[in-house]
């Protein structure tokens, strides 16, 4: 009884050493090639603050005078959509002098499109256009889809107006109306953003910006993505750790909703209701606690259909290391091959990385097979992977200043998954 005893403890060690082996080797190759390649940033083709500055905000003729006073200028602001791409809201500027019979709005947040809009959206070269459109028609968007949509008037001197307008003439010209997207820096809210700063003399922009809002990029975003924990979760796998700064308020107008309270914050200006639809809807999960308690579900799903049926575990596992195999490579392609830099140097693949094609392999094998070992090396790499994890975890821990993404819901869901293999016995 005691040389068999022996022998397992022998086993278990041989094995466990084999495990951190396998483990630490592969973190090593990961380490490496989690370096992205970030190449040359696209070149953006309408830069905001750069051709604003082509401008002058502080000059007026007298003969426009008249005009220039009856030209008001508002923030419009729509709330959240049903799709996911509206789920942040959106800004517009518009333009109305009912004197001289001129009503517009400017919307910077239109697609593009080409015949290569696909496969430039895949490479990060997600290129926007500025639309000039009458203001009936976001009007009518947002009754049909039951948005709110409210107005903010700009308070903006005459001279600054001049300037603005020359601005918008400018910018509307066919040949300067794409510009180079980004998610946080440069959208249909930070465009607007910048024309205020500039019909402030900059003074708005130094306001803002010695405000701290002790949030960050993904802080903000989160909030915003309650209504689907999958989306959620996923968006914020494949975002890396340059979006886990904490922002000041200017760097935080990103959001349409956030510039629209910064300007009612730095002006006074009462909010005009044009549509009464459907206000934005903010989440305050702990996000850690929510992906602890589906994975807590997923993994007494899987402890129980081993025990009851092994095809019916190899067939939700299977479903399971698919999805992930398939995010893993989507950020390895991001990370090395695309202009999406908020996925560069992300951590997450350490821990859910090809290797779980291994996994995948055999745990389909353990589905369309009756023998039961076939799903023995699935098992094997949920455990490097669970090791893996607790590495990072362990990294995470000694050198905070270096490993910085606010990646623990991602963790904690996966380090659940991994551990469910430790309580199988194998086949």
């Amino acid at each position: 009884m005691v040389s068999v005893n022996l022998h397992l403890v022998c086993y278990i060690i041989a094995m466990s050493k084999k495990i951190f082996l396998l483990a630490t080797l592969l973190l090593a190759m990961l380490n490496i090639g989690a370096v992205s390649i970030t190449g040359t940033r696209l070149e953006n083709t309408f830069e905001s603050e750069k051709n604003l500055a082509l401008f002058d905000y502080t000059k007026s003729e007298s003969s426009e005078e008249d005009f220039l006073d009856s030209t008001h200028f508002y923030l419009q602001t729509m709330a959240a959509g049903k799709e996911i791409y509206t789920w942040f809201g959106h800004s517009g500027l518009v333009v109305v002098n009912e004197k001289y019979g001129f009503e517009r709005c400017y919307d910077w947040g239109v697609f593009a499109f080409s015949p290569t809009f696909y496969f430039d959206f895949i490479f990060g070269r997600l290129y926007y256009s500025l639309m000039v459109t009458n203001p009936k028609y976001s009007i009518v968007q947002a009754e049909v889809e039951n948005r709110e949509l409210i107005r903010r008037e700009l308070d903006i001197p005459r001279e600054a107006k001049r300037g603005i307008i020359d601005f918008l003439n400018y910018n509307s010209l066919d040949e300067n109306t794409t510009y180079l997207y980004h998610h946080y820096l440069d959208n249909c809210a930070t465009r607007i953003r910048d024309i205020y700063n500039a019909s402030t003399n900059g003074e708005f922009k130094a306001w803002a910006q010695s405000i701290e809002t002790n949030k960050s990029y993904r802080d903000y975003t989160t909030s915003l993505m309650g209504r689907s924990f999958i989306v959620n979760w996923t968006l914020n796998f494949l975002q890396g750790p340059s979006i886990d700064k904490k922002l000041n308020l200017w760097e935080a107008c990103f959001l349409p909703y956030v510039l629209d309270q910064a300007i009612e914050e730095y002006t006074g200006e009462e909010k005009i209701v044009i549509n009464a639809g459907k206000e934005n809807t903010f989440s305050d999960n702990n996000p850690v606690l929510e992906a602890t308690t589906v994975a807590l579900i997923i993994f007494v799903l899987l402890v129980w259909s081993y025990s009851k049926n092994r095809r019916l575990w190899a067939f939700i596992i299977s479903i399971l290391l698919l999805f992930f195999t398939i995010l893993s490579c989507v950020l390895i392609f991001m990370m090395c091959f695309s202009n999406h830099d908020v996925t560069y140097f992300n951590e997450n693949i350490i821990y859910v990385n090809p290797l779980l094609f291994l996994a995948l392999f055999s745990s389909l094998r353990a589905l369309f097979s009756r023998k039961k070992r076939e799903a023995t090396m699935c098992l094997s790499v949920m455990k490097i992977s669970f090791v893996l994890t607790l590495i990072l975890i362990i990294l995470k821990g000694l050198f905070m200043g270096v490993f910085i993404q606010d990646n623990f819901a991602q963790i904690c869901f996966m380090l659940i998954i991994y551990f469910s293999a430790f309580t199988l016995k194998r086949p």
